[in-house]
């Protein structure tokens, strides 16, 4: 991120401020201080957000204002997948990337269940653990079962891991293949 240099609007003094504020905020401060004793000098009415020089803090502005922001934070984290991809791993499963590429390799880029190869795909499988060790999405590491791709991993989750339900489910197939 690619700071500038800045006058207070307040108080006249330099600060560093980041490029994407500069152009969301129509007025900058270096502090609470500045921008308060600003208010109390440039607001029209008691208890209104419109000020001397025009600004508000409409819904039409949070609205603007919030838009920029998500389009900025979009931008940010594509330029910045390699690192958020690591975040995750770590974060959810206690794994660094060269791990989980240790494991893809094992599988040979393949879905641990269905083979499906995703070298050709600008995709990645995710990792299947046991919910009866940790339920939810962050797991403890230890309980990495393999690598899935994703409609096999939503399988496994939509059956709840029942094996029995799983099995039901071939049965019902084999069933109606007979029959065809």
């Amino acid at each position: 991120m690619v700071k500038m240099e800045i006058l207070c609007d307040f108080c006249g003094k330099k600060f560093k401020r980041v490029q994407s504020q500069i152009s969301v905020n129509k007025n900058h401060f270096c502090s609470r201080k500045c921008y308060g004793e600003w208010i109390s000098i440039n607001r029209v009415e008691e208890n209104s957000n419109n000020y001397k020089d025009g600004i508000s803090f409409s819904k039409d502005y949070r609205i603007k204002k919030k838009k920029i922001y998500k389009e900025y934070n979009k931008d940010y984290r594509e330029k910045n997948k390699v690192h958020y991809r690591k975040y995750d791993l770590k974060r959810k499963y206690g794994l660094d990337l060269e791990k989980y590429e240790s494991i893809l390799i094992s599988q040979n880029n393949k879905c641990k269940i269905c083979g499906l190869d995703i070298s050709n795909y600008n995709a990645y499988l995710v990792i299947d653990h046991d919910h009866n060790c940790c339920p939810g999405e962050i797991t403890c590491g230890k309980c990495i079962r393999g690598l899935l791709c994703r409609n096999c991993n939503q399988m496994l989750g939509n059956a709840k891991d029942s094996i029995d339900v799983l099995k039901n489910g071939v049965l019902y197939l084999e069933t109606y293949k007979k029959g065809s």
